[in-house]
Parts: C-alpha cells; structure tokens; sequence
C-alpha cells in the first residue's frame, strides 16, 4: 500500500503532510491534493515540472474525493526531495526517505 503524501493549505503557504515520510525500498508514494484554493503538480528537486505527473493535481471540493496522483515507486535507497512545480517554492515541499 502507498504511503500518502496530503497537500494543505495553512496561514496561505502549501503544506505536504508528513512533510518528511520515511518508505522501505520498493514501495510508493501517492499525492493528494487538499486544498481548496489552488491545484498542484509535485516534482522531484532538480527536474523538470512534468518529471513524475504529466498533469497537476485538481484543487479539493467540498464533498468530493480529493485528487489523487498516480503512485510513485522507489526500488532504491536514498533520500529524495519535492516540491510543487505550480508555485515554485522549493521551501513548500518536503523529503522521503527510502530505506
């Protein structure tokens, strides 16, 4: 089973929540976007907007099913950091590790 990865709003800056998942080896991530104001597209730091997602996640709606990603695998150890290509701001992401 994926391990899910909320995107939230809070005090107008984007939160992922946990901002810092740890994952075993060959295992996944899934996205889910909650904000009601704005949509998303989580990347991976250093590469191009569309590296994981070729479309952003559609801002949330009050009572429906918030958008989800795809899942994203990971078969190697390491550490890996995101962020929203949509907004751009490297601080407003977070980390998983896999181990």
């Amino acid at each position: 089973m994926a391990t899910i990865i909320t995107i939230s709003r809070a005090n107008g800056r984007v939160q992922f929540a946990p901002a810092e998942a740890t994952i075993p080896v060959n295992s996944s991530i899934v996205f889910a976007n909650a904000d009601t104001q704005a949509q998303h597209l989580p990347t991976l730091s250093g590469q191009g907007p569309n590296f994981w997602f070729t479309h952003p996640l559609a801002a949330a709606m009050p009572g429906r099913p918030n958008d989800t990603s795809d899942e994203v695998f990971f078969n190697a150890a390491g550490k890996v950091s995101y962020y929203c290509a949509i907004a751009g701001h490297t601080g407003e992401g977070g980390t998983i590790t896999i181990q």
